[in-house]
């Protein structure tokens, strides 16, 4: 029986659904909370292609991704009878576009290439690669962390995302899986109805409703911030170029 608390703790994280769903430009019911990055990455790699009943197949990545994903890629084709083509990059670190196209087959589950690279800062060519992805009919997957705020960024390319809105305002340990309505996946977890069934335990109320606060502040601010960060680096540039003329 629902009590008072129980509502209350419900409504508290609604209404933090219905925020994000907003600023991500998503439908609330395409936003499954989860208890950090990690696991984030693993339910959108590993929940997407184990989603279909025959084991095994083919998906494509590269070895530039995090370690979230790298890592669930290589259990799939060492454990579980996946193979993986991984993509070149360019000495820019972009990934090849004419072998993405080239590498992908009937049986291709699943395509996953992070937006902008957390130790680079190179951001791929989402609206290409999606278009690829489209026009074959295989899913896209995106680790949108680093882009969010910084980048504009459209989930509407891609059928899963993950997002951490909070990577510096907020405490650690609460991030989302945007997957794309209708979308089946695989839960990774058992032991609860949560999430629609597709995440299980208890949800930490407070970090949900500070990844959504703090959200709406990092977007608010985006482009204060852009010139702040672009004014920094020219003071680095000049600093630089001072010291070693």
């Amino acid at each position: 029986m629902s009590t008072p608390l129980a509502a209350k703790r419900a409504r508290l994280i609604d209404n933090a659904r219905d925020k994000l769903g907003v600023l991500l430009r998503a439908k609330p019911g395409e936003i499954i909370f989860t208890g950090g990055a990690t696991e984030s990455c693993n339910l959108g790699v590993l929940g997407l292609a184990r989603s279909s009943s025959s084991r095994g197949g083919h998906i494509i990545s590269n070895k530039a991704e995090h370690h979230a994903v790298l890592h669930p890629l290589e259990h799939l084709e060492q454990h579980e009878g996946f193979e993986v083509t991984w993509l070149n990059v360019s000495e820019s670190g972009i990934v090849d576009l004419d072998q993405l196209a080239d590498s992908i087959r009937p049986v291709t589950r699943l395509v996953s290439i992070m937006t902008a690279n957390n130790e680079t800062g190179v951001i791929q060519p989402m609206r290409e690669i999606s278009q690829i992805c489209r026009d074959r009919g295989v899913l896209l997957h995106s680790d949108m962390v680093q882009a969010f705020g910084k980048t504009d960024v459209d989930v509407s390319l891609v059928d899963v995302a993950k997002f951490c809105c909070a990577q510096v305002l907020w405490a650690k340990g609460y991030r989302l899986l945007c997957l794309r309505a209708g979308l089946p996946i695989q839960p990774i977890m058992f032991g609860g109805a949560h999430e629609n069934q597709r995440r299980p335990g208890t949800e930490n109320v407070a970090g949900i409703a500070g990844m959504a606060a703090a959200a709406e502040w990092i977007l608010r601010d985006r482009e204060t911030e852009q010139e702040r960060r672009a004014q920094l680096r020219e003071s680095i540039v000049e600093r630089h170029r001072t010291r070693f003329s």
